[in-house]
């Protein structure tokens, strides 16, 4: 995955999958790689685990001094404004990781007009213009229906996103993750993982294989 087509400033990027899929390690893979190669800071805001969960996870899967540039916020009530807020008072900002979008809470209640269907919609959308005015990538993990369990051919397709009629429009790129082993037990191949670019408005779609490390929570390219 080539940082000059993922990842630019003012892109929406969303990582999808069923749970167990290994979305949170993907993020965090993809916050370890943007730190390394650069010198701006990378900020994870992580609405599930902890911070500690987050840096032990990093000294695991890294070495503990690659990640000096990585903040962690573990708020676990976040709104898109409070997120954007911390976003401009993060000083040298290079781009910012939400784990995950289903958790971002909305600045208002439901009104009895209106539907969660609705109100994530305006989330997404405002998620999409915090990219553009801070100029830097915004990317974030999301669960998946389960409709895609249903089919003889589990992998994710980009109706399988939650609401995507009115929310897939404002995503620059979206990753699937899917582990065939998890739902196949007969598979060979028991740490492969399919990387599947379904969208991507700044270059190429296609698969690219991964080897899932369960000891390490990490992804690595796969190698023959």
């Amino acid at each position: 995955m080539n940082q000059t087509t993922f990842f630019a400033n003012g892109s929406f990027v969303v990582i999808a999958g069923r749970p167990a899929m290994g979305k949170s390690a993907l993020a965090l893979d993809i916050a370890e790689h943007l730190a390394q190669h650069s010198v701006k800071n990378i900020l994870i805001i992580s609405l599930e685990m902890s911070k500690e969960q987050i840096l032990f996870r990093l000294q695991k899967a890294y070495d503990s001094h690659s990640h000096k540039n990585i903040l962690v916020c573990d708020e676990p009530i976040m709104t898109v404004k409070t997120i954007r807020e911390l976003c401009e008072n993060t000083e040298n900002l290079g781009a910012v990781i939400i784990d995950y979008l289903q958790l971002i809470f909305s600045e208002e209640k439901l009104t009895k007009t209106q539907s969660r269907y609705e109100q994530q919609d305006v989330i997404f959308r405002e998620l999409k213009i915090m990219a553009r005015n801070l100029n830097i990538p915004v990317i974030c993990t999301s669960q998946l229906s389960k409709k895609c369990e249903l089919r003889s051919d589990k992998r994710p397709t980009i109706s399988d996103l939650c609401d995507t009629q009115v929310n897939e429009p404002v995503m620059d790129q979206i990753i699937f993750l899917y582990r065939d082993r998890y739902y196949n037990p007969e598979t060979p191949v028991e740490d492969m993982a399919e990387c599947i670019i379904a969208k991507n408005r700044y270059g190429d779609i296609g698969t690219i294989k991964l080897r899932w490390d369960p000891e390490r929570v990490a992804f690595s390219l796969w190698e023959e």
